[in-house]
């Protein structure tokens, strides 16, 4: 009889993937460039070291890995509401989502019509996701910092406001385009101050790098 150890014990965890979608009026949205490949391929990295996987999703153009949960979304509220609901039950939980920072403070019922004069939207901040939750011991929570500069300060800054165990940070430059498929440039930031850096890889590749991480931590 084969056991399991601890390293390898099958975890619940929840993943969040893709942008989300904030409407202006029934045609225009606030959202941005994440294409969620990153999120589903953690979720399917996971799926292969057979752990239990609960994907949230914001709209993507990409099939959700066979195996895990689920759940499509689009408002950062409706994100909220579901990764709150499925933190309760998990182990572990990748915040790999790009939540719009920002949504309109009213939402136009009819199509806003295109004039002469220009359009001005008042915008108010949005929920914060990690903040909102009450973090609960013994679960492992990873988060993820794209930063135009001050990558390795803004990184540790946010890990420690948002109480990560793992932060996974990329730059934005004209060397590092770090959306879509295509090889990047990452850091891995652990709570204890020890840092990885990883040059010119795929995605599929860093997800493994990510899960093999967050399953050390939650070892």
């Amino acid at each position: 009889m084969t056991v399991m150890s601890s390293s390898t014990k099958r975890k619940n965890i929840v993943i969040t993937a893709g942008p989300t979608y904030e409407p202006i009026d029934p045609v225009r949205i606030i959202t941005n460039r994440s294409t969620g490949i990153m999120g589903y391929e953690i979720a399917r990295a996971a799926l292969k070291k057979n752990h239990k996987v609960v994907l949230i999703s914001g709209p993507v153009s990409i099939s959700p890995p066979s195996g895990a949960r689920f759940i499509p979304v689009e408002r950062a509220r409706d994100m909220k509401n579901a990764v709150k609901k499925e933190y309760m039950k998990s182990d572990c939980l990748i915040m790999a989502a790009a939540v719009s920072d920002f949504k309109a403070k009213k939402i136009r019922k009819g199509k806003i019509k295109k004039g002469n004069k220009g359009l001005t939207v008042k915008l108010s901040k949005n929920y914060d996701i990690l903040k909102s939750l009450n973090q609960k011991p013994n679960t492992t929570v990873v988060g993820f910092a794209l930063e135009t500069d001050a990558l390795l300060k803004n990184a540790r800054k946010k890990m420690a406001d948002k109480k990560l165990d793992l932060i996974v940070a990329n730059k934005l430059d004209s060397k590092n385009n770090a959306f879509g498929k295509g090889r990047k440039n990452f850091v891995l930031l652990r709570k204890d101050g020890r840092r990885s850096f990883y040059k010119n890889i795929t995605k599929r590749k860093m997800a493994k790098a990510i899960l093999e991480e967050t399953e050390k931590i939650m070892a």
